[in-house]
């Protein structure tokens, strides 16, 4: 048994081996098509996660922004809160100790 490939080498098999080799390049056969299978399937799993990830990606950052900002403003609001509390309470600090310094003076006159 023989035949030529498409570079004209003639491959030349025994009788009594043929179904050996015929055997071998099947099984050879067979493993490269699982392995571009596999390959194939490996490959578009990664696509899809690179075209899930990016469209994941974009509300992500949104509800991370919207998060954040959020959370600046709350903490502003609050920080002026309690700087307005301590600036009044500065201011009726200041109005007691004049007025005590008032007192004290009026009575240390008399």
């Amino acid at each position: 048994m023989s035949w030529t490939d498409n570079t004209h080498n003639q491959l030349h098999i025994e009788p009594n081996t043929s179904g050996i080799y015929i055997d071998k390049c099947y099984k050879q056969f067979e493993y490269l098509i699982a392995s571009c299978s596999l390959i194939n399937r490996y490959h578009n799993q990664l696509l899809k996660r690179s075209i899930d990830n990016k469209s994941k990606r974009s509300p992500q950052v949104i509800l991370s922004f919207i998060i954040g900002i959020s959370c600046f403003l709350i903490g502003f609001i609050i920080g002026t809160v309690i700087a307005i509390f301590i600036s009044i309470k500065r201011q009726q600090l200041n109005t007691d100790i004049r007025s005590l310094n008032i007192n004290n003076e009026i009575s240390n006159r008399s």
